[in-house]
């Protein structure tokens, strides 16, 4: 069976990337013919171009670079670039099966409204329709893409969904059955990416977000509760910051999460890869993201460790110095991935 992963993977989005990599190799050590359809979508393409300037962004564009070789090296996709379904049509007789999923694809705001290519909203007569693992993001409804959306639920085999928010905005629009699964980053080891010899020879804080301003004060109370006194902060600027890793790759993304003493984190993928290494975390996530990240901890018993307000972001030194029982959460964590294996298991077989 051949499958074809429409997905958002070629943007400088580490969470992006590694999710797009996580389920087309775990699909293929599962046997399937799976790859990713190399299709760019044209309003995030543009959205994410270089644009040189004087003095230019050196920085950012070496982590462009960065993430455009692992994209174009590691992530196993079709062999042609296609910007649009008319471009992709006289491709879709190559694949039994296509997969929707996982990250933001059922996003409808700006800058990528709806887009019929992530809703499989095309006709491919005998194929199968799958999402896995499908968000929609901050989105408080559909809006004007409503009846766009219903219209292409109808149109799938198989619904899985990655967080609550999610289910509670296609649930209304369809009476298929729905189901819960894990993002793929966790249904993947990455090991081929990892190293066992840490980037850092002492402990260090790892933040990775924007904790500038007010929210500084987060960096600062972990350090003086864990006593962990070096910082690194990947891609964004941290006053609290002994390091900055302005230019990081996935792969030096992800190594540098499993080896962290302790993360500091406004991220959805932030989050799934401090739980994933088992790594002490908190996560104070930014509106558009509070809903995935509380409900990807809520089920694992760590929603806890994310801070939505002033009044929970009292607690956090005290939460800072609780140790984490990672046997319960795996406990919980380990069924959850099971049965999304096997989701995909019965979709495709």
């Amino acid at each position: 069976m051949k499958v074809g992963v429409l997905t958002i993977f070629a943007v400088p989005n580490y969470g992006a990337m590694l999710q797009a990599h996580g389920l087309s190799s775990h699909l293929r050590g599962a046997g399937v013919d799976a790859e990713v359809v190399n299709y760019r979508q044209p309003a995030l393409e543009e959205y994410f171009r270089f644009q040189w300037k004087f003095p230019p962004a050196v920085n950012h564009w070496r982590r462009l670079r960065n993430c455009s070789r692992f994209v174009e090296n590691t992530i196993p996709k079709s062999p042609e670039v296609v910007r649009s379904f008319e471009e992709f049509q006289r491709h879709v007789s190559r694949y039994d099966a296509f997969i929707t999923g996982s990250d933001q694809v059922w996003f409808t705001g700006p800058v990528q409204y709806y887009d019929r290519m992530f809703f499989l909203d095309f006709p491919a007569a005998g194929k199968r329709k799958i999402s896995y693992a499908a968000s929609a993001g901050g989105n408080e409804n559909f809006g004007e893409f409503e009846d766009r959306v219903r219209n292409a639920l109808e149109g799938f085999d198989h619904l899985g969904l990655r967080d609550a928010h999610t289910e509670s905005l296609v649930r209304p629009l369809t009476d298929k059955p729905i189901s819960r699964t894990v993002d793929p980053v966790f249904l993947y080891g990455f090991e081929e990416l990892l190293s066992e010899k840490p980037p850092m020879n002492e402990p260090y804080v790892l933040v990775f977000g924007d904790f500038r301003g007010g929210l500084a004060r987060v960096v600062r109370d972990v350090r003086n509760t864990t006593g962990i006194r070096k910082v690194v902060s990947l891609q964004y600027p941290c006053p609290e910051a002994d390091v900055r890793l302005s230019s990081a790759g996935p792969v030096e993304w992800l190594n540098h999460f499993r080896h962290a003493s302790f993360v500091v984190t406004s991220y959805f993928h932030g989050t799934v890869a401090a739980a994933k290494f088992h790594r002490p975390f908190v996560s104070v996530p930014t509106p558009g993201r509070r809903h995935k990240v509380a409900t990807l901890l809520e089920p694992l018993g760590l929603r806890h460790r994310c801070f939505l307000d002033a009044r929970e972001m009292e607690r956090l030194p005290e939460i800072a110095r609780e140790t984490v029982d990672w046997a319960a959460v795996d406990a919980r964590l380990d069924p959850m991935i099971a049965s999304s294996k096997e989701f995909l298991r019965t979709a495709l077989a």
